[in-house]
């Protein structure tokens, strides 16, 4: 007779199988940028099929898993510190560069999960999260830039800065430009710059 597993003992087996589930998956669409099959998942992750859907109601489930750890393993690269007093050049240049790290970090996944956003609520949450905080950023970043403009004037300069500064944005000028990052950055930065500064001149006052 088989001697019962304790329960903390189940728990732990439960807990380690999850992580290699997970890990697994990331490993394997950072390899090939695509979702991966369960058999895929089962042979890396060295856990049976059986188990993975005893862990993960779905496959799907099981890909927001694997975004949300991700985006657990990025977060120290979201905050951007930069000193509201450096000109605007400067505060342009490490928004964009500041960018390209944490895009670089996440875009293979991030290229993964985007489908998945009007099917899954907690793929939808996660990215949707991400967005808000990085909106933030840009307003704390061009605050007084912004403030001079008026106020249709500088709400669209944001979402015009958004745009541009946007994971879709970077993807497009890494893989259908085929620019390098050191020029990706460098087109993304003169484009902020110049929709910052156009919405600054807009709300200055007549000479």
């Amino acid at each position: 007779m088989a001697t019962p597993v304790p329960a903390d003992g189940r728990h732990a087996r439960t807990v380690r199988s999850r992580d290699a589930v997970v890990n697994a998956v990331l490993e394997l669409v950072e390899e090939s940028g695509r979702r991966p099959s369960v058999e895929e998942v089962s042979a890396r992750a060295g856990v049976s099929e059986r188990t993975i859907f005893r862990i993960f109601e779905s496959l799907d489930a099981l890909v927001a898993a694997a975004v949300a750890r991700r985006v657990e393993m990025v977060v120290p690269l979201v905050s951007l510190e930069v000193p509201s007093g450096l000109p605007l050049v400067e505060r342009v240049n490490r928004l964009c560069e500041h960018r390209a790290i944490l895009y670089e970090a996440t875009s293979t996944l991030r290229f993964v999960a985007e489908p998945m956003r009007r099917e899954l609520v907690a793929v939808d949450e996660i990215l949707g999260s991400a967005r808000i905080l990085l909106r933030e950023q840009l307003e704390g970043l061009f605050a007084s830039e912004l403030a001079v403009a008026d106020r249709p004037s500088g709400s669209q300069a944001l979402d015009a800065v958004e745009v541009i500064t946007m994971w879709s944005s970077w993807r497009s000028l890494r893989v259908d430009l085929g620019l390098g990052v050191g020029d990706a950055v460098r087109v993304m930065a003169r484009a902020v710059e110049a929709i910052v500064r156009d919405s600054q001149e807009s709300g200055a006052p007549a000479k």
